[in-house]
């Protein structure tokens, strides 16, 4: 049986700018403990305080860390310890730059008992994964309008020279109205103008059945392309339309692109070949831009970008980000008496 070693209920974390009291938790993983939080914010000065609801990711890693009270203890582990927590300050910075209504926001980073916190709009829904466990595979008029909402925040983030580098079901959100959120930035590296990386030059290996051969096999690649996000985003839509996971990439490189399975499925050709193209083994044969993608997918019909929508966070100062979208904040409605 797996210890516990998430933080007790009702601990209180101080960032830069809120204090953040632990409610529940959310989520472990491998890297990373999630919790849901809550703090008080005033919007007005002098005015009544309004507790609001956010997440909390903690750096913690399973197999290197332990816990002494609150405090994070590294049991091992060493440069690669250090090197995972340098990877998820890196990609809490690069999700704190990023203002899209498809991207869960962030609000603020800071280090609080010896690691690494970041605090993040609050979702209230299931990740795609879970969702496609329960249902089974989606008819295509249902991914379809999913996949669109994923590959529209996928493609502003490489407008803004950003890569994902780990798209998957288990990393997008599913929120009971329909709206979709791509989460999950520890991988993710941004790039100059023509390709080339702003800081270090290593390509996490992303997941097996959705990262192609060259983020598999070449870790220490000398651009990023693209199109390692196409061919995970086209990986996604065939988890929803089927319910099940591709191989890995060296298998649909000697074995061909399983066509037989969606057509099973009885998704349309068009669909289909779309996919096939996303997922080419080189990288060269596929769509070379997620819009791309989603134009075959939606043949004739242009497809428009999401609407601007206000997000409900506390101003911030743990990190400067550029804003790319209007931010107001505001408060939520006061309850009915």
């Amino acid at each position: 049986m797996t210890q516990d070693y998430s933080l007790p209920i009702g601990t209180v974390l101080q960032g830069y700018s809120y204090a953040y009291r632990i409610e529940s938790v959310l989520n472990q993983s491998s890297f990373a403990i999630i919790y849901k939080a809550s703090t008080e914010v005033s919007y007005k000065q002098g005015g009544q305080p309004i507790r609001i609801t956010l997440a909390v990711k903690e750096f913690f890693m399973r197999d290197f860390n332990g816990r002494s009270g609150a405090t994070v203890t590294v049991n091992a582990g060493g440069g690669l310890y250090e090197a995972c927590k340098s990877a998820f300050m890196r990609g809490a910075r690069i999700h704190s730059k990023l203002r899209h209504p498809g991207i869960v926001c962030g609000a603020e980073a800071f280090e609080a008992n010896n690691t690494f916190y970041y605090v993040m709009e609050y979702i209230t829904g299931v990740n795609l994964d879970d969702y496609i466990r329960r249902r089974g595979a989606l008819p295509e008029l249902e991914a379809l309008p999913l996949i669109t909402q994923a590959g529209q925040a996928l493609s502003f983030m490489h407008q803004h020279h950003t890569l994902h580098l780990d798209v998957k079901p288990s990393h997008l959100i599913f929120r009971p109205d329909g709206k979709l959120f791509l989460i999950d930035f520890s991988l993710s590296k941004q790039y100059t103008a023509d390709g080339q990386p702003e800081t270090d030059s290593t390509i996490g290996g992303g997941t097996p059945g959705y990262a192609p051969l060259e983020q598999l096999q070449n870790n220490d690649a000398g651009d990023f392309p693209v199109t390692i996000d196409v061919y995970a985003l086209g990986a996604t839509l065939y988890k929803m339309l089927t319910g099940s996971t591709l191989p890995e990439a060296s298998s649909i490189l000697n074995d061909g692109f399983p066509c037989h399975v969606l057509r099973a499925k009885g998704v349309s050709n068009y669909v289909i070949a779309s996919i096939a193209q996303a997922m080419a083994p080189m990288r060269k044969a596929r769509f070379q831009s997620v819009d791309e993608f989603l134009e075959a997918l939606h043949p004739g019909i242009s497809v428009p970008p999401p609407p601007e929508e206000e997000v409900t966070l506390p101003p911030q100062e743990g990190f400067a980000y550029e804003e790319t979208r209007p931010m107001p904040v505001t408060p939520p409605a006061p309850p009915v008496p």
